[in-house]
C-alpha cells in the first residue's frame, strides 16, 4: 500500500506532494480497504488529469466534456442495433447454425457482453449516476477488449474488428471527459437520450429499408456478408453533412466543429472497416462535400484567427 501511495503522489505536482501525502494518510488510516481503494483510485485519476491537462478548466477538457454525452449516444446506438439485429435469427434459418462454431446462448457472437455493457452506461448516465457511469464505461471497454482473446479460447465467434475498436473508442473518450462543476447534467442527459434515439432510429431505418438482403434472410443484418457496406457509406456521407453543418452554426457554437471531428473519428473507424465501397456519384458527392466542408473549416479557423488579432491589436492613438 505504500508503494501504490508513494506512486499515486508522484502523478501530482511537486509542490502540492507533501500537503496530500499528509492528507492521504491521515484520511486512508480512517478507512477499510475499499474506500482506501477508492480515494486512491480518485486521486490517481485527479493526478493524470493534471498531468495530460484533461482538466474541467482546460480547452481539451472542455472540448472532451461537451463530447461525451455524445459519444456515450453513439456506442449506446450501435450496441443497441447490433444486438437486435445482428445476433439473433427474426426468421426461420434454412441453414441452421453452424455446428462448427460455439455461441453465446441464444446470440452468434460474444458481442453482447459488451453491448449490454454499454446499455448499462446509458441508463445510468439518464439517472445521473456520473460515478457509476465512468466505473461501468471502463468495464465496458475492458469488456470490448477482452472479447478478442477470449473468442480465441471459448470458440465463440466475435464481432468484427472494426465495430469494437469504434466501441473502444467511444469509451476512451468518455473516460476521458473531465467532469465540469459548471455543466449542466440536465443538459448533457438530454443530449444522451436525444442522440441515441437519432443514431439508432437512422440507422435502424437504413437496415431495415436498404437492400433485398432481408427479403430471403434469417436477420436484418450479418456483420461479414457485406451487409454493413452500404450503412458505413451512409455514415459517411453524415459525418460529411454534420460538419458542414456544425461550420455554418460556428456563430452558435465555436466549439462544435472540432466537437463533430473528435466524436467522427470511431464512426470513421467503423465506417472504414465495413468495407464501404461507394459509387461513382456518391464518391463524386462525398468529395465534392468533402472539399466544400475543409474550405469552410479553414476560412473559419482564419477568420477567427484574423478577428482575434485585431482585436489584441491596441489602436495608436497618436493624434
Amino acid at each position: 500500500m505504500t508503494r501504490l501511495i508513494r506512486f499515486v503522489v508522484r502523478l501530482h505536482p511537486k509542490v502540492d506532494r507533501a500537503e496530500i501525502t499528509s492528507t492521504l494518510q491521515d484520511t486512508l488510516a480512517e478507512q477499510g480497504r475499499a474506500s482506501a481503494a477508492r480515494e486512491l483510485a480518485d486521486l490517481a485519476a485527479h493526478g493524470l488529469r493534471q498531468r495530460t491537462g484533461l482538466t474541467a478548466a482546460s480547452p481539451a477538457g472542455a472540448l472532451l466534456a461537451s463530447v461525451a454525452p455524445l459519444a456515450t449516444a453513439s456506442a449506446v446506438a450501435l450496441s443497441s442495433l447490433f444486438l437486435l439485429f445482428a445476433e439473433w435469427d427474426w426468421k426461420p434459418n434454412p441453414y441452421g447454425r453452424n455446428p462448427s462454431v460455439d455461441h453465446l446462448g441464444p446470440f452468434d457472437t460474444l458481442g453482447p457482453i459488451a453491448y449490454f455493457m454499454w446499455l448499462l452506461v446509458s441508463l445510468a448516465a439518464l439517472r445521473g449516476r456520473g460515478g457509476a457511469v465512468r466505473l461501468l464505461a471502463a468495464v465496458a471497454v475492458v469488456a470490448t477488449l477482452v472479447i478478442v482473446p477470449l473468442a480465441s479460447f471459448t470458440g465463440v465467434d466475435r464481432p468484427p474488428l472494426y465495430l469494437l475498436s469504434a466501441l473502444s473508442l467511444f469509451g476512451v473518450i468518455v473516460l476521458a471527459a473531465p467532469v465540469d462543476p459548471l455543466r449542466r447534467p440536465t443538459r448533457d442527459r438530454r443530449t444522451l437520450a436525444t442522440g441515441t434515439a437519432a443514431v439508432f432510429l437512422i440507422l435502424t431505418i437504413f437496415v431495415l429499408g436498404y437492400g433485398e438482403a432481408f427479403s430471403g434472410a434469417a436477420r436484418p443484418l450479418w456483420y461479414r456478408d457485406g451487409s454493413t457496406g452500404p450503412m458505413g457509406v451512409m455514415v459517411e456521407c453524415s459525418l460529411v453533412v454534420a460538419l458542414v453543418a456544425s461550420v455554418l452554426c460556428l456563430r452558435l457554437n465555436r466549439r462544435l466543429p472540432l466537437t463533430v471531428a473528435v466524436v467522427g473519428l470511431p464512426w470513421v473507424v467503423f465506417a472504414l472497416g465495413t468495407g464501404a465501397r461507394p459509387g461513382s456519384f456518391t464518391a463524386a458527392v462525398l468529395s465534392g462535400a468533402g472539399l466544400i466542408a475543409l474550405g469552410l473549416v479553414t476560412g473559419a479557423i482564419t477568420l477567427a484567427h484574423h478577428v482575434g488579432r485585431r482585436r489584441t491589436i491596441q489602436p495608436n492613438d497618436t493624434d
